[in-house]
């Protein structure tokens, strides 16, 4: 191995290259060692990207550098280097590739898949998602957390915009903000009581797949697509759904083992009106399109493929209490609940003001939606 010290000798500007594992099937990460970011690079010839549009390599201008690891050292030809000479010009930066099959239930969804473009054969796959192109609206994602390695993030505070990706008709961005909220509500509830534009209570971009369970500063960057959002309350969001979130990348880190996520929504959330007749939400309204509903249930499926463990969390995308669901009880969990059993939910679960969670099998979820990933023989993620 070569070891080298991930942050050392970085200047801020500095736009580390990403270094693609001898299989090219993913990313060398670092691991954490007393406080330090470690990244060890096996001995042979790896090679170290620079993706993205007119982005180079500061070593030789070009998209990829192939390096040498012999006797601890790193070489590039014949010259050794060090580790802050594998450099980008600009920040690494994905792409999202349309595919060629549907997915989802019933087959609304399109495959698409936010990815590494390493070199005319290499392509890493980071976040798979099931977009519907029609509602303009992700079924569910799927991604990987790394548990080796996630404790070795790096932590950047500045967040980049959501991107359209040409996936959107409308003006996303002004569908979220909450005057425009406000507006929408108003508009078909005949109040606005719910969007109190004070403290917590407005739709947020509720992130699937989320900039954290990943490691690199380009990986988390490479989330903020809005195929990769669903509309959930700020309340929820910032509630016991990013108490799971923290759960889960602490679940892998425990088991030091890579879970594999999927994430989606479930159903339409209504609200009633002054007549007190409930009403489908869609943020699209806005613009008079029925486009991107707010999802009733916000779901996630953790599976660990070394134990066959996996378990279905489910949380109410409602704040008031007042929220119904056309084909469910909202309130009411939709399968037997096994939350009392899982050792790692430890949230207020029936904390009906930052996010009700359910907790199922994933045989029992399977039942209830077919995005549900099926696997069959999977036992009861416990602890």
């Amino acid at each position: 191995y070569c070891r080298v010290p991930y942050d050392a000798g970085i200047s801020e500007r500095h736009h580390h290259s990403m270094i693609v594992s001898p299989d090219a099937l993913g990313f060398i990460y670092p691991v954490l060692e007393n406080g330090d970011r470690i990244l060890e690079i096996p001995a042979g010839t790896v090679i170290s990207s620079c993706p993205g549009d007119s982005n180079a390599h500061s070593l030789n201008a070009e998209a990829t550098a192939e390096i040498t690891c012999r006797s601890g050292k790193l070489y590039y030809g014949k010259n050794a280097i060090t580790w802050s000479l594998l450099g980008c010009r600009n920040k690494p930066r994905p792409h999202i590739e349309r595919g060629i099959t549907t997915c989802g239930s019933p087959k609304r969804g399109r495959d698409y898949t936010i990815v590494w473009q390493i070199s005319k054969n290499i392509i890493i796959p980071q976040v798979i998602i099931c977009f519907d192109e029609e509602m303009e609206t992700p079924l569910f994602t799927h991604h990987e957390i790394q548990g080796r390695n996630i404790d070795a993030k790096i932590i950047e505070s500045s967040r980049p915009t959501f991107k359209k990706a040409g996936l959107c008709s409308i003006k996303v961005n002004a569908v979220y903000s909450k005057r425009n909220q406000r507006a929408l509500l108003t508009r078909i509830l005949g109040h606005s009581e719910h969007i109190s534009g004070e403290g917590e209570h407005y739709l947020a971009r509720g992130h699937l797949s989320p900039d954290s369970d990943f490691i690199l500063e380009p990986e988390q960057d490479a989330t903020y697509y809005y195929a990769n959002v669903l509309p959930q309350w700020q309340a929820v969001n910032n509630g016991n759904w990013k108490s799971l979130e923290n759960s889960v990348r602490d679940l892998a880190l425990k088991r030091r083992t890579t879970l594999e996520i999927w994430t989606g929504g479930l159903s339409t959330l209504q609200l009633p009106d002054i007549r007190d007749n409930p009403v489908d939400l869609f943020l699209g309204f806005t613009e008079n399109e029925k486009l991107i509903p707010v999802p009733a249930l916000i779901w996630k499926v953790i599976y660990d493929p070394e134990s066959r463990e996996g378990i279905a969390i489910m949380q109410v995308n409602d704040v008031g209490g007042s929220g119904t669901a056309e084909d469910m009880n909202l309130y009411a969990s939709p399968c037997e609940d096994i939350c009392s059993q899982i050792s790692w939910v430890d949230w207020e679960v029936n904390d009906n003001t930052s996010g009700q969670t359910f907790c199922c099998t994933v045989q029992d979820f399977r039942r209830l939606t077919a995005n549900a990933p099926n696997l069959k023989n999977a036992r009861v993620l416990k602890s």
